[in-house]
């Protein structure tokens, strides 16, 4: 059975802290790291100033750990690389709505139905072949 160790990245600011807590799980027999990702952003790969997660995963390889990564799928920054990857664009609407929770308002959803999909992709092309056929 794994024994799990839950930690969010927001609770660990420096290196010499995330080696504290890796040592600390290792001696108290845990084998697994959860972390939670403070950002929400299932792109980031830093998860504290000073340690990006590829450094993480070698020094938990290090002291026999292994990672599981607790990231959100739902949604990406607006303004991000992922956002123009994924063909989202930003709605006004979504801004102001009142369901949508402060601090996601900056953030938009990732459709994962084909509907949702084929509808973005078409958009878009009709945009492109509108202007082309001009």
């Amino acid at each position: 059975m794994r024994r799990v160790y839950s930690i969010p990245a927001s609770a660990l600011k420096s290196l010499s802290e995330w080696n504290s807590v890796l040592a600390t799980s290792s001696q108290l027999g845990f084998d697994t790291l959860l972390l939670a990702q403070s950002s929400r952003n299932v792109f980031d790969d830093w998860v504290s100033v000073d340690l990006n997660l590829a450094k993480l995963v070698a020094l938990t390889n290090d002291r026999s750990l292994q990672i599981i990564l607790d990231v959100p799928l739902s949604s990406v920054p607006a303004a991000s690389p992922a956002a123009r990857m994924l063909g989202l664009s930003e709605g006004k609407m979504r801004a102001r709505d009142p369901r949508v929770p402060p601090d996601e308002r900056l953030n938009l959803p990732i459709p994962f139905s084909d509907e949702a999909r084929r509808g973005t992709g078409s958009t878009r092309c009709e945009e492109g072949c509108s202007s082309s056929r001009s």
